[in-house]
C-alpha cells in the first residue's frame, strides 16, 4: 500500500491538553487517527513527545514517507521503529509513531473496503500460533465502566484510581445515574465523591456502588484499579487486605495492586486469591504497559492473570497485536483500555472486537468521548 499524503494537527484531548491527530485522505474519505494520553503512566511506557516537538517532525516524516509502498502494517511499523532507533521511542515519540500506525490501519481498511474491526482481526490472526488446545471463541467484549474516581483522576475521593462495574451499557448507565448525587466528575466521567475521612474512602466508595447495584437490580460485577504507583506509601494495600476486599465485594478484578516492579507481591496475591478459591483476576497495567517483554517477565514470575491493553503504551498497532497474542496464548483475561486524556476516536472499540477481548474499559457512561466508544462497540455487536 502506498502511503497517501498526510498531515499532523494539534487537537485538545478531554483534559484540554494538546494531542496529535494524523489526517489523510483516501478518495473522498477523510481518515483521522487521534492519539490519547495518560495522566497516570507507567515508567516503562513508550515516551510521548510534547505536541510542539511532534509537529516539528511533520515535514521530515512527510518527505521520508512520500510515495513509499509497504506491503503490511508490520513492515510499516518496523520502518518507523527503525527510524526512531531507541528502545522507548523517545526520538520520534510513541505518540507520533502510534498516530501514523493507526493511520496506516485505517487507510488500508478503507482501501480494501473493509470495516476497521474486520481488517484488524485479519492482522491479528496472521500471527496467531496453533495451540495444542485451541481457546474457545470469546463472547463480545463487556463494557467496564468507571463509577467513582480517585487518585490522580480526582480532586478528592478514594486512594484507588477507579472503582468500576462490569456489565451492559444499559445496566452501567442505570448504576451511574443511581450514584448521581451532584458530585463533580473525575477525568473519565466517574464521580469525584468526598468522604468524611480519606482512610475510609476506598471501602466507602465500594459500598456506595454495591448499594446502587442493589437498588437498580442490575446484573453487574465490581472491579477496582488501585494504580498503586500513585498511592502514598503509608496507605498502600497488603496482599491480605486485597483478599479481604475481594471477598467482601466479590471483585471481578484488581488492577495494578502493587508497584510496577514489585513482582513478589503480585505473585503472592495471585497465590492467595487462588488459595481462597476466589476467581478475582489480577490485572497488569503499569506492570506490563502493553509490552511483550514486560509480559514475558510477569508470566515467568506468575504475577498476573490478566492484562490491560493500551496501544499508546507501546506505540504501534503491530506491537499491540503481538502483546494480545501472547496474553491469549497464556489464557489471560484481556481488557482493551482508554486513557484519561481521550478523544472521540473509536479505534480501541474496533480493536477490542478484532482481538475478541474480554472487556472494553472506556470510562463512565457519561462524557461523550467515553460513550462514543461503548456506542461503537454496540454497533459492531450488530
Amino acid at each position: 500500500m502506498k502511503i497517501p499524503p498526510f498531515s499532523f494537527e494539534s487537537i485538545l484531548d478531554s483534559r484540554g491538553v494538546p494531542t496529535l491527530n494524523v489526517v489523510a485522505t483516501v478518495g473522498d474519505v477523510k481518515i483521522e487517527a487521534k492519539v490519547p494520553a495518560g495522566t497516570s503512566t507507567g515508567s516503562h511506557e513508550a515516551v510521548a513527545l510534547p505536541i510542539e516537538q511532534v509537529l516539528q517532525q511533520q515535514f521530515e516524516l512527510q518527505q521520508w514517507l512520500a510515495g513509499s509502498d509497504f506491503t503490511t502494517l508490520e513492515e510499516f511499523d518496523q520502518a518507523l521503529i527503525k527510524k526512531d532507533g531507541t528502545d522507548n521511542k523517545q526520538s520520534l515519540g510513541g505518540n507520533t509513531i502510534l498516530g501514523l500506525s493507526m493511520m496506516f490501519a485505517r487507510v488500508a481498511a478503507e482501501t480494501e473496503h473493509q470495516p476497521l474491526a474486520t481488517w484488524l482481526a485479519r492482522e491479528y490472526q496472521k500471527g496467531q500460533t496453533q495451540l495444542p488446545t485451541p481457546i474457545p471463541k470469546q463472547p463480545n467484549p463487556v463494557p467496564m465502566m468507571v463509577m467513582i474516581e480517585g487518585g490522580k483522576h480526582a480532586q478528592s475521593g478514594p486512594f484507588m484510581q477507579e472503582l468500576l462495574i462490569n456489565g451492559s451499557l444499559v445496566d452501567g448507565t442505570k448504576v451511574w445515574h443511581q450514584l448521581d448525587t451532584g458530585d463533580p466528575l473525575g477525568m473519565e466521567g466517574g464521580f469525584d465523591v468526598s468522604f468524611a475521612t480519606k482512610d475510609e474512602a476506598d471501602r466507602g466508595g465500594l459500598l456506595k456502588i454495591q448499594e446502587a447495584i442493589s437498588q437498580t437490580a442490575t446484573a453487574v460485577t465490581i472491579s477496582v484499579d488501585a494504580a498503586a504507583n500513585n498511592i502514598p506509601e503509608e496507605y498502600r494495600y497488603s496482599v491480605a487486605s486485597y483478599v479481604a476486599l475481594a471477598q467482601e465485594f466479590a471483585l471481578q478484578s484488581i488492577e495494578d495492586p502493587f508497584l510496577e516492579d514489585d513482582f513478589d507481591n503480585w505473585s503472592r496475591l495471585c497465590l492467595e486469591l487462588k488459595g481462597h478459591r476466589l476467581d478475582t483476576k489480577v490485572i497488569g497495567d503499569d506492570l506490563t504497559v502493553t509490552n511483550p517483554a514486560r509480559l514475558e517477565e510477569a508470566l515467568a514470575k506468575k504475577a498476573l492473570t490478566g492484562v490491560i491493553i493500551k496501544p499508546n503504551q507501546i506505540g504501534t498497532v503491530t506491537e499491540t497485536l503481538q502483546f494480545v497474542r501472547l496474553a491469549k496464548e497464556n489464557q489471560l483475561t484481556t481488557i482493551v483500555s482508554h486513557r484519561s486524556g481521550e478523544t472521540d476516536d473509536t479505534f480501541i472499540a474496533d480493536l477490542a472486537m478484532a482481538v475478541e477481548a474480554d472487556s472494553l474499559k472506556a470510562g463512565a457512561p457519561s462524557k461523550p468521548e467515553r460513550l462514543v466508544k461503548y456506542e461503537r462497540l454496540a454497533i459492531l455487536h450488530g
